[in-house]
């Protein structure tokens, strides 16, 4: 990441040269999105004993954690995919070697130590016969009751609503909340989904309306244990940390905040939703020479909307003092998970 990012600390702009992802040559109708690989039932490497061993063609050995027929999640070590751009998975198995060309849609930090390992998303440029590795038909009918929930069906302005609706019903003593906090909190609402509608936002398209639509819902199920804008903050920077290939996104506490060594940071003002609320900043770090892409950027400029919700909520009600919701009590909403 180059300094000229870092030298205005109160706002965040896409980087100058367009991402890879735009550049990449348009999808084939042969092509499959995220969405459709998410269709499919997802087999992870246990569960594959045929497979010996699995690396890109002219790159590196890979981890693979999980194969289905519309695309796989592999693990490389020192090696960052860059999204947009295609490579040829090679697989050795019982049966023999299998070369299966790839589209990569995503590619994020997975932990730092002791070796930068990075996880990747790749959606296979034609349909795969998971069966040539010997998956039977059994092993690949999906159990509907016990399948995973489907993240590509989510709808961000649905998501948004539910949100929406939640904080509606908060709580805010006997007094009420201030003049104009409704009004505030679902203006922050709005300018978080407004992101899709950015020049960048249309470029990201399906994949960021997924990601803000994860992140919504997130933030609506904290809601649902007991929460504290505290709880509330930890839940979106935690789902923060799983799109942003950052070391650690924190507050930046003025006059006491330290920037982690051998890493660059961008300070962001979180923005203030009334006129008495403290002036705050963000600090995303990102480890020395990493190259963020623009759809970290627009997932980065909407979450920023929600650490301005939470922060208020803070402010009003108290940063540790659990949050009541109206009609939440001793009942999970409508549109909560349920794991068996």
């Amino acid at each position: 990441m180059s300094k000229a990012a870092l030298a205005s600390p109160l706002v965040i702009t896409a980087p100058a040269t367009k991402p890879s992802m735009e550049n990449a040559p348009s999808a084939s109708p042969a092509d499959q999105t995220g969405a459709d690989r998410r269709e499919h039932r997802r087999h992870p490497l246990a569960d594959i004993p045929s497979i010996s061993k699995v690396r890109l063609k002219y790159g590196p050995a890979v981890a693979l954690i999980d194969l289905s027929n519309g695309g796989a999640q592999i693990e490389t070590t020192n090696y960052r995919m860059q999204p947009g751009s295609t490579v040829v998975v090679e697989i050795t198995a019982a049966g023999g070697d299998l070369a299966i060309p790839a589209k990569v849609l995503r590619c994020q930090l997975a932990s730092l130590l002791p070796e930068p390992i990075y996880r990747g998303a790749l959606v296979f440029k034609q349909p795969f016969d998971v069966g040539r590795v010997g998956i039977t038909a059994e092993d690949e009918a999906i159990d509907d009751a016990a399948a995973e929930p489907d993240p590509g069906t989510l709808d961000p302005a649905a998501e948004l609503e539910k949100l929406r609706s939640v904080l509606a019903r908060v709580t805010f003593g006997t007094g009420g909340a201030p003049d104009g906090t409704e009004a505030a909190l679902g203006g922050a609402l709005d300018a978080a989904l407004a992101t899709l509608d950015s020049s960048g936002g249309r470029r990201a398209g399906r994949e960021l309306a997924e990601e803000l639509a994860e992140l919504f819902q997130a933030v609506a199920g904290a809601f649902e244990r007991t929460p504290t804008a505290t709880a509330l903050m930890l839940a979106i920077e935690e789902h923060l940390r799983h799109v942003v290939p950052a070391r650690a996104i924190r507050l930046a506490d003025s006059g006491s905040y330290q920037q982690v060594a051998g890493a660059e940071a961008i300070l962001m003002t979180i923005p203030r939703l009334a006129a008495d609320a403290p002036v705050a900043r963000l600090a995303v770090e990102f480890a020395e020479g990493s190259e963020p892409q623009e759809l970290h950027f627009l997932i980065l400029r909407a979450g920023i909307q929600l650490v301005a919700v939470a922060g208020e909520l803070g402010r009003l009600i108290g940063t540790h003092t659990p949050i009541t919701v109206r009609g939440m009590s001793g009942r999970q909403p409508q549109w909560s998970r349920e794991v068996a």
